[in-house]
Order: C-alpha cells, then sequence, then structure tokens
C-alpha cells in the first residue's frame, strides 16, 4: 500500500527517525517474514509431494497399464506365452517359415514335410510402351518450339528449331543432354526413330505437344465464355498458371431494364461488379483525359493551373468547416432563422457563401463563435498557397481538380449511364488478363499487353536486357480449355511414351467418357477415375476397395500385375474394361497370360494337409509359409516361455527399489534447524554469496517430509501387498519371497527386494500356473493389492475426497487438483494472513512517521523562537 505521509528524517532533533520507526514496526515486520517462509516452506514441500506422486504414477502406469504389454503383471496372457524353436537335419537355419503360438497352445515337437506353398492366381498385362509424341506440326525450320519434359521427379523445359521429323528428333536429341549421361556417353533420355522418349534407366517419361516458342502470340477474345479457365505462360524454365475468370459479351444485359437503367431487383454481385468495371474505366478515361491536357500546358499555364487548384482547395476547406459550423449551437439557430423568416433561404444559397458572410451570419446571432474551436480550427487548416506551386502538386491534386474542373461533363454517373453491358465485359476480360499476369510477375517485367479494335489481345514478351520485345515465351493449354474461353492455341495434352505409376490417366493418350472419366469392373466391383489421377492413385484405390484383388506395377518391364487376394486353387479374377480402354491401354485383354493358385500341401507327424491358405494352425501354433518354404522338411518343438514375465518381473523389483530410495530419501532426512527459507528480507539482511545462498537454501530443504505418516502409510501398504500367497497343486502355498525373490533384512533399506533369477526360473518350471495367479489374480493377487494402493495415493480422478490421499494433500500441476488440495488451502490463508500484516505495517509505519515528522515541526518552530528572542536580546 503507497504512504502518503511526508517522512522528514531528524533533520532538528537530531534523532534517527527511520531507525527508531523500524524498530517501531519490527515486531509486524517480523511476523511478516515468518509467514513468508512458511510459505516458502510449503512451496517447497509440495514440489517434493508432487515428485513422488510423478514417480508412483510412473511406476503405476509401466506395471498396471494394459497397453504396456511387456510389463503388464496383472496379465495372464505375461505368465502363459510358448516359444518354437525350428531345427532341421542340416542344422542350418530354417527358410520361408514362421511359427507363432497362442496362450492356449499344446506344448510338443512337430514334425513338418513342406512339399507346396500356396499361391494366389494373377493375370499379368502385356508390356505397356507408351505413346509417340506427334512431331507433325514443328516442320517450319524458321520457328523456334518448346517442350517441357518430364522424367520421373525431374522437369525440364527445352527449346529446338523446326523441320522435317528426322531433323526436329536430332535437334530435341540435341537438348535432351541436360537429363545427363550414361557411363558410355549417351544421353539417358532420348526420343527415337518411332517419336518414343524412352530412358537408360526404365523411369518414365512425360512431355507436352511441341508449341511455339515466340516473342509475341495474339490471344482470340471475341468469343470468350463466362468461367474460370486457365492457361499456362512459360519464360525461360519458368511456367506459371494464369486463372482467367471471364464473362460473355451480354454478361450484364439482365440487371438493365428496357431504358437502360439498372433493375432494382437485379442480381447485387452483378451490379457491383459493373459498376466496379465502369469506376475503373472511368478513372482511366479521366486519366487519360488529364495527360493530354498537361502535355498541352504552358509554363504560364501551369502557375495558373496551381493557382486554381489552391483556390479550389481553399473552398473545400472552406466547406468542410462550415458544415460542421451548422451543427453547432450558433449554426443551429442560424437554420431557425432560416426557418422563422429572420434569413431566407435564398439569402443562404447566395448571399453566405464566402467566409465573410458566413461570419456575419452567425456573429448576429453568437457574438462569441469568433471565439469557438470551429472558427479558430478554420484559420489553422487555411491551406499554404507556397505549397501549391506546380511542382509541389501532387498528381492526386492535379487530376483531382481536373476530374472536377476541367472535365465536367465526364462524372462517373454519367460515364456508367453511357457505359454498356458489352463495353463492360470486354473490360473486365481484358482487365482480368492484365491483372493475372502481373500478379504472377510477368506482366510488365517480362511481358506486354496490347489489345485491338478487332477484340484480340497482343501478348509481347519484354527483353531483360535491352529495349525492345524480343524474348521469346509460350502460352499452353489443354484443348478444352482453350475452347472453353475462346482462346486459339495448341493443344498441349501430356503424352506418356514410357509410363510409371506417377503417369496421368490423360496421358496415356485415351479418349474419356463425355463426364472426362474412365472405368473398369473387377470381380464386379466399379471403378471410375477423372483423368488427372495417377496410375499409382488408381491402384492404390483398386487395392483399398475390397475387391478381391489388388493392382502392382514392375519398371523394370512396364508391366501390370492383378492378382487374387485369396490363395490357393480356388482364386479367381474377372475384369471389364470400360469404353475407353483403360485396362487395355495398361496390356490387358481377354488373351491376358492367366496363372493359376496353387494350395499348400503339407505334412505334420505323419498327417496329410491340404490347404488353400499358405499358414496352417494346429493346437495353437500357427505355422506360416512364404514360397522359400516348399520342399522343407523340419521339426518345430514348442514349449512354455517364462522370458518375458521373469524379466517383467526383474524389472518390477528394480523400479520398487527406486521407488523406495526416493520416498525414503524424504522420510529419513532430518531437518536442521539452523536453517530456514530465506525471503527477500532475509536475503537483503544476510548478504550472503550466491554459492552460501545456494547452499543455505539446499540445507533448508532437509526435512521437507520427515516421518511424514501419509507417505510412511503408503508405503508399508505396498509392502504388505507384497506378502500376498496362493496355494500350490501338492498342498503348500508360495508368495513371492519363495520364488526368488527376498527382501532386506536391514530395518535402514526398508524392505528392499533382491531377485535370484536361477532360483526365479527354477521356480516358474515347477509352479508357473501358481505363480501366474499369485500375481494376476483379480481379487487378492498382489498385483491387484498394489494397484489399490498406488490408486489410494495418486488417483486424480473423481472429487477432491476420492482422490489419492497425496493429490489431496498436495495436487497435481495442470489437473484440477492443482488448486483444489490443502497446501493450496494454506498458501491462499497465509497470503490473506501476509497482505493483512502488510497494511497493519503500512499504516504503522505511516503513524510513526506522522508523530515524528509533527515533532521535527515543532522542534523547528521552537528553534525558530528561541532565535528570535535571542536576536532582541542582543545576545
Amino acid at each position: 500500500m503507497a504512504s502518503n505521509t511526508l517522512r522528514m528524517s531528524g533533520m532538528n532533533s537530531g534523532l534517527d527517525t527511520e531507525s527508531i520507526v523500524d524498530a517501531l514496526t519490527l515486531t509486524t515486520k517480523n511476523k511478516i517474514n515468518t509467514q513468508e517462509r512458511k510459505v516458502l516452506k510449503l512451496k517447497a514441500q509440495q514440489e517434493a509431494y508432487r515428485s513422488i506422486i510423478s514417480s508412483l504414477t510412473t511406476f503405476q502406469n509401466k506395471y498396471f497399464d494394459i497397453l504396456n504389454q511387456n510389463t503388464y503383471l496383472k496379465s495372464p496372457s505375461l505368465f502363459n506365452t510358448y516359444k518354437s524353436t525350428l531345427t532341421n537335419e542340416a542344422g542350418t537355419t530354417v527358410k520361408g517359415v514362421s511359427c507363432t503360438s497362442n496362450n492356449y497352445a499344446n506344448g510338443g515337437t512337430y514334425n513338418v514335410k513342406v512339399d507346396q506353398v500356396a499361391t494366389q492366381a494373377y493375370y499379368s498385362s502385356t508390356g505397356t510402351s507408351g505413346a509417340s509424341v506427334d512431331l507433325s506440326g514443328c516442320n517450319d525450320a524458321d520457328t523456334t518450339y518448346m517442350m517441357k519434359i518430364t522424367v520421373g521427379s525431374k522437369t525440364e523445359t527445352i527449346t529446338f528449331a523446326g523441320g522435317d521429323e528426322e531433323t526436329v528428333r536430332q535437334n530435341i536429341n540435341d537438348q535432351l543432354d541436360v537429363f545427363g549421361k550414361t557411363t558410355s556417353g549417351a544421353n539417358i533420355v532420348s526420343i527415337g526413330s518411332d517419336n518414343k522418349f524412352a530412358t537408360s534407366d526404365k523411369t518414365a517419361v512425360n512431355s507436352t505437344a511441341a508449341v511455339e516458342y515466340s516473342s509475341s502470340m495474339t490471344l482470340d477474345m471475341n468469343n470468350l465464355k463466362t468461367g474460370n479457365n486457365t492457361f499456362s505462360v512459360t519464360i525461360g524454365g519458368s511456367t506459371k498458371t494464369v486463372t482467367l475468370s471471364t464473362v460473355e459479351s451480354n454478361y450484364f444485359e439482365e440487371i438493365f431494364d428496357e431504358d437502360g437503367n439498372i433493375k432494382d431487383d437485379a442480381d447485387a454481385e452483378k451490379v457491383k461488379l459493373f459498376n466496379d468495371v465502369a469506376a475503373n474505366e472511368y478513372e482511366k478515361q479521366v486519366r487519360n483525359a488529364y495527360n493530354d491536357y498537361e502535355k498541352l500546358l504552358t509554363d504560364t499555364d501551369k502557375d495558373d493551373f496551381a493557382l486554381l487548384v489552391y483556390q479550389k482547395a481553399c473552398d473545400d476547406n472552406y466547406n468542410k468547416y462550415f458544415n460542421i459550423a451548422k451543427s453547432s449551437a450558433a449554426g443551429k439557430a442560424y437554420t431557425d432563422a432560416i426557418a422563422d423568416g429572420t434569413i431566407s433561404s435564398d439569402e443562404n444559397d447566395s448571399n453566405y457563401q464566402s467566409f465573410e458572410d458566413f461570419e456575419a451570419a452567425f456573429s448576429f446571432d453568437d457574438a462569441d463563435f469568433q471565439a469557438t474551436d470551429t472558427y479558430q480550427a478554420y484559420l489553422d487548416n487555411q491551406p499554404d498557397a507556397a505549397d501549391y506551386t506546380y511542382d509541389n502538386l501532387t498528381e492526386d491534386q492535379k487530376l483531382n481538380y481536373y476530374r472536377e474542373e476541367l472535365y465536367p461533363g465526364a462524372t462517373e454517373e454519367e460515364f456508367k449511364a453511357s457505359f454498356t453491358a458489352a463495353d463492360a465485359a470486354d473490360s473486365l476480360n481484358k482487365a482480368n488478363i492484365k491483372n493475372n499476369l502481373e500478379a504472377l510477375g510477368f506482366y510488365t517485367a517480362k511481358l506486354e499487353v496490347s489489345f485491338n479494335d478487332d477484340g484480340t489481345a497482343v501478348i509481347s514478351g519484354k527483353s531483360t536486357t535491352t529495349e525492345g520485345a524480343d524474348a521469346s515465351f509460350a502460352i499452353t493449354a489443354s484443348a478444352a480449355n482453350a475452347s472453353d474461353f475462346g482462346i486459339a492455341i495448341t493443344d498441349t495434352t501430356g503424352t506418356s511414351s514410357q509410363i510409371s505409376t506417377s503417369t496421368t490417366l490423360d496421358e496415356l493418350g485415351l479418349t474419356p467418357d463425355e463426364n472426362g472419366n474412365y472405368s473398369f469392373s473387377i470381380n464386379g466391383t466399379s471403378f471410375s477415375f477423372s483423368g488427372d489421377k495417377t496410375i499409382r492413385e488408381m491402384m492404390r484405390s483398386v487395392n483399398a476397395s475390397g475387391c478381391g484383388a489388388t493392382m502392382s506395377f514392375t519398371t523394370l518391364t512396364n508391366t501390370f500385375k492383378i492378382t487374387s487376394a485369396e490363395y490357393g486353387i480356388n482364386g479367381k479374377i474377372d475384369f471389364e474394361d470400360g469404353g475407353e480402354g483403360l485396362l487395355g491401354a495398361l496390356g490387358f485383354s481377354d488373351s491376358s497370360a492367366f496363372t493359376a493358385g496353387t494350395n499348400t500341401i503339407l505334412n505334420i507327424n505323419g498327417v496329410d494337409i491340404e490347404t488353400e491358405s499358405n499358414s496352417y494352425t494346429v493346437d495353437g501354433t500357427t505355422f506360416t509359409f512364404t514360397q522359400s518354404a516348399a520342399g522343407t522338411e523340419f521339426t518345430n518343438v514348442v514349449e512354455r516361455d517364462y522370458s518375458e514375465a521373469i524379466n517383467a518381473i526383474k524389472s518390477f523389483v528394480e523400479d520398487y527399489n527406486a521407488l523406495i530410495k526416493e520416498v525414503y530419501g524424504y522420510i529419513d532426512d532430518e531437518p536442521d534447524s539452523d536453517y530456514y527459507f530465506l525471503t527477500d528480507n532475509d536475503k537483503e539482511d544476510m548478504d550472503l554469496s550466491e554459492s552460501q545462498e545456494e547452499k543455505w537454501e539446499k540445507m533448508a530443504k532437509k526435512g521437507l517430509l520427515y516421518n511424514d505418516s501419509t507417505l510412511s502409510s503408503v508405503m508399508s501398504k505396498l509392502r504388505t501387498a507384497m506378502y500376498g500367497t496362493v496355494n500350490t497343486a501338492d498342498g503348500g502355498t508360495i508368495s513371492i519371497f519363495n520364488i526368488g525373490i527376498s527382501s532386506s533384512s536391514n530395518w535402514q533399506e526398508h524392505g528392499k527386494l533382491t531377485v535370484d533369477e536361477k532360483a526365479l526360473t527354477e521356480a516358474f518350471s515347477k509352479y508357473a500356473d501358481e505363480i501366474s495367479t499369485l500375481f494376476t489374480d483379480s481379487t487378492n493377487g498382489i498385483m491387484t493389492q498394489i494397484d489399490n494402493v498406488l490408486d489410494s495415493a495418486v488417483k486424480t480422478t473423481g472429487a477432491r475426497y476420492e482422490k489419492g490421499l497425496l493429490v489431496q494433500k498436495a495436487g497435481v500441476a495442470s489437473t484440477s487438483s492443482a488448486t483444489d488440495n490443502a497446501i493450496y488451502d494454506e498458501l491462499k490463508r497465509l497470503q490473506s494472513l501476509i497482505d493483512t500484516l502488510n497494511d497493519r505495517y503500512e499504516k504503522q509505519q505511516d503513524r510513526y512517521w506522522t508523530i515524528y515528522s509533527n515533532l521535527e515541526t515543532q522542534i523547528g518552530n521552537l528553534n525558530s523562537q528561541t532565535s528570535s528572542l535571542s536576536s532582541l536580546m542582543g545576545s
């Protein structure tokens, strides 16, 4: 709490006022310090409890959570596992065979002979050689053509001169060295006499049709259709896609009535778009007219022009403050005067448009108007004529003045009234071409666009080094897109000369159905794919469909397989190609090679077995075979496997001992009464070094949980839970202390456990089922008992008093218990007490400082009077 008391030290009395006041309030200050030490200790205790809670919780999660199968000691399955040992007469590894046994397997020996392993039926396609590239359009030797070629994940753009086909192929091959060379010096990628691309490493090759690569191209815009369409622009090796929104010439007609006015119920979005286009076109025409006017200005005219713009700025400023004043008290009186006839509206229109008349009009009713902010603001905001010399005028000042004064017939509304739907559509299409190219960083930087009266757009390449339109580029689109928006350009549909799983279905050169899709069926399940889907995506859909078959592809032979999901001689595959011939393009036909599946034939312990599956289960043990198992003879010994349970028990004992060490480290740690937690005041008073302070705080933390009854109770219950027993078949009983686990006889080790692994293994060989019951019984098993003890200590769910005892005491961060526990409540209480004591301390300080400050004042006055008397008495 801040103090407003004037604190005067002993300047007159000679007293050390601050020391006196601090001494008088020391008791309260010490009380505050004591409570703050308690807060620090409580927080340290809470941190210690939470550390123990974390360790107990980690322990519980490891051994009592079903998700941790290898250490879940409550699970009978952990104690009832089996292992298989495979051997053969040659003493070598048994190949192609794996064995697994469930928890209900029978131990025993199995002599197995595998004559034949089940296989799946499949169809193999003939090789797919891909399509030829059409080079017939590249017949002009004086023209440069461009082609984009993709090999695997690498795409390159090449340019080459035209001519006859042999010359063109040679020109293309000369450019294909960008994909690298083989060890013999040949190109990795080449085009052959059949006009098909091929690679030395069998990687797929996809190419676009060759298109003209020129410094100027003309686009036909006469028959554009409404919709969003795309084409691509390639400059050098950079290709970017233009998404062009176009409209038909009659797109805006429906928003007008017969008189050419916009209908009240016209589509709001179209009206807004029309107005935006009209406004942009108006601005463009105004600026063009202004630019023409500016070219005609003489030096003298420029000064006159600047003066007119300055006057207009003054008028705008006057009107601004005139309108503000009209809403003021004086302005309302002025308006009332007009209303009751004292001032005519005609006078208002004609006589009060200069500032002088405005001032006079308001002064008759409010003589103080000149002192108002409105009046002063007008004076303060008059423009400076020096700023309106022609050279200082901004382009906007010139343009705005011209728009309103020098070209009054070109108002936006008048312009819109004469702006037709066809004009708007044409302007929108032109703007969209420029805007899209500019957004891609092409227009103005590398391309220029101009428009002819015949409705065509001319795009010219700009050189980046010299003036002139001489940079070559290409514009490409699919045939479908080209016809959509009326731009006559070359069809650049991709061609796959050597296919791979990344090849799209469109690139196979087929004709899709009326929806642009390709279809087929397998085992009665129908599939349909759009042309932009890759072969990989197509196969994934088939393989995930559950149609009873899967598809695969190998690049080594460029062949596909359709394989039955079922093994054995009864596995069947029925496929039917769609009208587009997709499966045929992949090499499948009625004459495709079909390979029937085979059954598994084996003998186990003298019993002949034949099955359609490639696995067989006998007495809980499953044999699974691969093709390399055919002709194999081996022996499998199945026996109980206790290793996982033994490893889990050893790990449990190790972690339990770590818990004992940690928890009793707190319980047995005696406090040192010479040390306490240091508050800020303590640190200031004691002036310890950093190392001394660290040592002090370490000593202060000793004994935080010394002889803690809650912790002692939890650990005692854990030890008690360890003493559970079960009956054995021979009439005795066993506990963990009969199976190779012992407890330390040293009381200072608090029941630390040790494991004799040899004795534990022998116990499992005799009492495996009893040991399983000892640990896993859902009622009396020791793991159930331990789990219950841990829940009673660290459970975080339920209401406050349903949670674990340690959680009730200290809470767990980031849970509801973080602010719902005993220590938190005590901390709140102590903080409230500290706040109260601080208020008391401040008030005491203020009170004593006031007393001693008044004393200083009185002594000062007395000294002054004494001095005056001494003066009068001549002393």
